[in-house]
């Protein structure tokens, strides 16, 4: 059982370096897109802005193979159109090449459940080039569910696995309602926020907070056999930190707007 548990571990480590290797190869300002968690996808948005309004822009998208080997898609605007190249010359399983070709648009198609941006109107063969894909289908997951507690003393909770919520009343009382579940809907929704924000990606956030009164929050995840968990606090400025509270103000705004919620009574206090 040891020998297991160790052999386990070791495996664990190991997809866990290589994932922070792969993350690392990439320059700040490429999208790096590892098997589906892409960091910075603002980026593509931002791209997409500058070519709405006719300014030159540059953008490069590294993808990673199974196996971790990078390919490269550069995509620079200029003169109302996209240059494109895509090389693979270090995908030891691919062609080795580098093609080039003229674009027309970058265009972002998305679902209920994906989200993709495909390069049209292209020169060559191929006159539809897919540069990058997110998928988000709550409902092909064996299982999501998630612990969230938030504000001052983290006394806010949502359990999707207990399900339960408490509301803060800040006068040293709290309110409970049990029987609490979240739609396939609602659950649909924060899925796809958590997907866009790169949930799953290495996520460097500060815990500590010197101001007083301040919120801090924690995160568990619960992903198919896995289970991811995240510490902050409203003293974290950084992207990582950014991002979390993206996730955190979808639950939040969800939470609010349920009338379930809304049955609580209203929060009696403040924090000083």
């Amino acid at each position: 059982m040891n020998r297991l548990l160790l052999v386990l571990l070791s495996a664990i480590t190991i997809l866990s370096a290589c994932s922070n290797d792969l993350s690392n190869r990439g320059s700040m300002g490429d999208v790096i897109d590892i098997h589906g968690n892409v960091q910075h996808l603002d980026r593509m948005e931002q791209f997409i802005q500058h070519a709405n309004q006719g300014e030159p822009a540059s953008i490069r998208v590294v993808r990673y193979t199974i196996e971790g080997d990078p390919i490269y898609y550069d995509l620079s605007l200029k003169n109302g159109q996209i240059d494109f190249k895509y090389d693979t010359t270090e995908d030891k399983f691919g062609s080795g090449s580098i093609t080039k070709s003229t674009c027309d648009n970058l265009t972002r198609k998305e679902s209920a459940t994906e989200l993709a941006f495909v390069l049209t109107g292209c020169s060559g063969t191929n006159q539809e080039q897919e540069i990058l894909y997110l998928a988000f289908d709550v409902r092909k997951q064996d299982r999501f569910g998630f612990i969230m507690n938030y504000g001052v003393n983290e006394k806010n909770e949502v359990d999707t696995e207990q399900r339960k919520l408490v509301k803060d009343l800040q006068n040293g009382e709290t309110a409970t309602l049990t029987d609490f579940e979240l739609t396939t809907d609602e659950l649909q929704t924060i899925y796809r926020k958590m997907v866009l924000m790169n949930y799953l990606g290495e996520k460097q956030l500060q815990a500590t907070c010197n101001q007083k009164p301040h919120e801090s929050y924690y995160l568990k995840v619960f992903i198919n056999s896995g289970i991811r968990e995240y510490r902050w606090s409203d003293c974290d400025q950084s992207e990582d930190g950014q991002a979390m509270n993206e996730i955190l103000n979808e639950i939040k705004g969800i939470i609010m707007n349920r009338e379930d919620y809304k049955s609580l009574p209203d929060v009696q206090g403040v924090y000083m």
